[in-house]
């Protein structure tokens, strides 16, 4: 065996079967709202990505400048605890 790996997320994929991520995106949006308006049930040809297990780390200085930029609280409060604890 030369190498191996693990896909991360099956989304993937998808990804590589609709010609790139936006396509996805859109393809999938698209079907969801035609599809509620013939009436049927969701789809169950696109594979959903799964939100990933809670390290406990907080969140990066990205997504807490998003998060202020959008008028959210930042940070989960167990990492604000333990930054206060710190001082």
């Amino acid at each position: 065996m030369i190498a191996e790996f693990k896909v991360k997320s099956d989304v993937l994929f998808d990804e590589v079967r609709a010609g790139g991520r936006i396509p996805l995106i859109v393809g999938r949006g698209l079907t969801a709202k035609a599809r509620e308006a013939l009436g049927l049930a969701p789809s169950t040809l696109f594979r959903l990505p799964q939100n990933p297990a809670d390290t406990g780390k907080g969140f990066t200085l990205a997504q807490k400048m998003v998060g202020r930029a959008c008028g959210l609280a930042e940070g989960r409060a167990s990492a604000r605890a333990r930054t206060a604890n710190r001082r």
